[in-house]
């Protein structure tokens, strides 16, 4: 993730970053709803999406903060443009785990579209799935 570098030291990522993950966490909070939502408000698929959720953002947020996780490299790399940021090299393997989560959810929110709602005309539906 990205943190600012301002007067030769580094901040806290926790400082910096908390609004980012607490954002992830919300919109994908949001996709594990939906896609409750779809499939009929069933237990098993929200106990399975939440449980699957926490270990994505366990691992998620653990790789970003604990430096001794570097799966690629300890390098910073710096962005261009104003301000200084900067992010490790790790920060794409936080993307695609949760990359990783937002495939499993589109795979289940197809699966559902195919098998229960093929026949039905809703505006919802459509809005979700796209219109003819």
């Amino acid at each position: 993730m990205l943190h600012c570098v301002s007067a030769g030291r580094r901040p806290l990522v926790w400082q910096k970053n908390i609004i980012h993950i607490i954002s992830i966490v919300a919109a994908e909070g949001l996709l594990v709803i939906r896609t409750w939502a779809f499939w009929k408000k069933s237990k098993r698929v929200l106990i399975g999406l939440v449980a699957y959720g926490a270990v994505t953002i366990i691992a998620a947020v653990s790789m970003n903060v604990f430096p001794n996780h570097q799966l690629i490299s300890a390098d910073v790399s710096t962005l261009p443009g104003q301000g200084g940021f900067e992010s490790s090299r790790n920060a794409a393997l936080v993307y695609a785990i949760l990359a990783l989560f937002e495939c499993v959810i589109l795979a289940l929110t197809t699966y559902k579209k195919f098998s229960d709602y093929r026949q039905i005309e809703n505006s919802i539906i459509t809005t979700v799935y796209g219109g003819r």
